[in-house]
């Protein structure tokens, strides 16, 4: 969506709580007090009402929004500028963006409860079809006195490690260029992981990716079990100097 298709979809307050209220209402109302779904919509207060208990329920009972007294279309454009920036967007930025919000500290509250979101609404989807699993190393210490101060790689304590699961497509062969990949890249997860033994390996590849993935790796032993998760699991033996190439 365009931020032209964006405005012209949501241009007022009553756009996007219309919106919010049919998409909600699409999932189901459940009562927070008798747990009941059957529910009314009160037009002069713009709250559902329970049949059964007459419990009330807001537009923004149950959400990120829950607790917040800026406008849901103050909500919705800043869930916009977070996920249609390429390189994200700071409190700061939103707080000068939105006069509705009166300080840095609801522009704070604002974007970690956006963020809060996404990263549960991530934690439901998995990698399936053809994919690849590598980790590297980021330096999180830049000095660090010790016996291991100079080592590279797994078991360095100046570094921690990273793991990084990718789907991809293939390209098909009619449409290949010369000396360029033979696929594309779709989706991705990464993790920062205390350490990469085998069991934990295990444990993002069983939550992380679909039993009918097929999954490419290098040679490292601790990628071994992978084989009883997926579907196919091939690991190959690949020179530091040639890994960008296959993986």
């Amino acid at each position: 969506m365009t931020p032209k298709e964006f405005h012209e979809k949501f241009p007022d307050e009553f756009a996007c709580r219309d919106y919010w209220r049919s998409q909600r209402e699409k999932a189901g109302i459940v009562c927070r007090k008798c747990s009941g779904m059957n529910h009314y919509w009160n037009h002069g207060k713009n709250e559902w009402r329970c049949r059964k208990c007459s419990s009330v329920t807001t537009i923004k009972t149950g959400t990120v929004m829950m607790h917040s007294n800026l406008p849901i279309m103050v909500w919705f454009k800043a869930m916009y500028e977070v996920m249609y920036r390429k390189k994200g967007i700071s409190s700061t930025e939103l707080y000068k963006q939105f006069p509705e919000i009166k300080s840095e500290g609801s522009a704070w509250y604002l974007l970690h409860k956006i963020r809060q979101a996404m990263g549960h609404r991530d934690e439901q989807y998995q990698i399936d079809g053809n994919a690849e699993i590598d980790d590297a190393f980021v330096t999180v210490v830049k000095e660090f006195k010790g016996k291991q101060e100079s080592k590279r790689g797994r078991g360095s304590l100046r570094k921690a490690p990273i793991l990084v699961l990718a789907s991809y497509d293939k390209i098909p062969a009619d449409k290949r260029k010369k000396n360029r990949p033979s696929s594309y890249p779709r989706y991705f997860k990464m993790f920062q992981m205390d350490d990469l033994k085998r069991e934990s390996l295990n444990e993002k590849v069983f939550r992380y990716v679909k039993a009918s993935s097929k999954i490419k790796t290098d040679a490292f032993r601790a990628y071994t079990d992978i084989n009883a998760f997926v579907a196919k699991h091939t690991a190959k033996v690949t020179p530091a100097q040639k890994g960008h190439i296959e993986l």
